[in-house]
């Protein structure tokens, strides 16, 4: 008898196991960064608009979907007039989320540049690249602190502080 109770056990230890590695796979799949090309043609019309009135007439060579932390983006490719090779990531809806412009070691910054070779090696190509991305800040208060909130154009939070009393923000306000 005592034999039956340890295999259904073990049965039930297997079965919990297995659900925790699909749940675990499931979250991992989610959080995966995925890149595809695509045509210009699946693009959206909003995304399409922005990256198009992003290149300023240059002709966008390569189109990318991309899915990041569960939200899709869309990327467009193309050679700015002085030959920089630039790419720009946009919502479905043509927010724009992220520039990236190829850059010569002379454009980046000397501090940069020391600490891309100590990491690389002194005799390591580098390919650089100047890469801003949109964040909006919300500052608000609530509860009677100061909050401010950091979010991506597509509504992900990257960072949230509250504060008791004044912000600085606001002493700044009063001076002026």
């Amino acid at each position: 008898m005592k034999s039956k109770h340890w295999k259904l056990i073990a049965v039930m230890i297997l079965f919990g196991a297995m659900l925790c590695a699909a749940v675990y796979a499931a979250q991992a799949a989610m959080t995966a960064e995925t890149e595809r090309k695509v045509t210009e043609a699946e693009v959206p019309a909003a995304a399409l608009a922005s990256l198009k009135k992003m290149a300023a007439g240059a002709k966008i060579v390569e189109f990318a979907e991309e899915v990041k932390d569960g939200h899709t983006f869309y990327e467009g490719s193309w050679k700015t007039p002085s030959g920089a090779h630039m790419d720009v990531l946009v919502t479905k809806t043509g927010d724009l989320v992220e520039i990236e412009e190829g850059v010569r070691a002379n454009e980046v910054p000397a501090a940069v540049l020391k600490a891309a070779r100590e990491v690389a090696g002194s005799g390591t190509e580098l390919a650089l690249e100047r890469k801003t991305t949109i964040l909006y800040e919300i500052k608000f208060e609530k509860a009677g602190a100061q909050q401010e909130l950091l979010l991506t154009p597509d509504g992900r939070k990257v960072e949230e502080d509250a504060q008791k009393g004044k912000s600085d923000d606001d002493e700044e306000e009063d001076d002026g």
